[in-house]
């Protein structure tokens, strides 16, 4: 069983979060062309308490060893919305049901019944097939494809917005 919690300030979360947000494979599933600097992550993780527009949990394995991150971005407290955004930091933790697992019990738990939010929205690169079933599978639908929206390896690709109701 995984479990989630506050993404917790420490020396171990800092070192972890910025080697996986500087891995070329989960700046492509994140839709993120930059590196960040240890400067900036530092100042990013300085924020994170006073932020109210995003918040940001720790994925913890059957073991409670840090294996990534899940947050509710962009959150709009009036209108019920926020943007998901989720990434298994190594590679050898991704193809076990962890995305899965922590997608469902933050949609449902977190954001749905303790947050009281009535939408949640992802923004996935059309090309990456694996995210876009992971999200179908957890109840998000396709709402719309922005065309050349996004520049990666050299090329504008598309990305697809999908959503979860929490009535649906």
């Amino acid at each position: 069983m995984i479990s989630i919690s506050p993404l917790l300030d420490t020396i171990e979360n800092r070192e972890a979060t910025f080697k996986w947000i500087n891995s070329e494979d989960v700046r492509r599933g994140i839709l993120r062309n930059e590196k960040t600097t240890w400067p900036e992550h530092e100042n990013w993780f300085r924020r994170l308490r006073d932020d109210r527009k995003n918040i940001h949990f720790q994925i913890l394995d059957d073991d409670c060893a840090f294996i990534g991150c899940i947050s509710l971005k962009n959150i709009d407290w009036e209108n019920g919305s926020g943007e998901l955004m989720i990434y298994i930091g190594d590679a050898e933790n991704r193809g076990k049901h962890f995305g899965y697992r922590a997608i469902k019990l933050f949609i449902e738990h977190t954001c749905f019944l303790y947050f009281n939010m009535r939408k949640i929205y992802v923004t996935v690169s059309a090309e990456n097939i694996i995210a876009r079933h992971l999200y179908k599978r957890c109840g998000f639908i396709e709402e719309g494809v922005f065309k050349d929206a996004f520049f990666q390896d050299g090329k504008y690709i598309d990305v697809i917005k999908m959503v979860r109701i929490s009535d649906e």
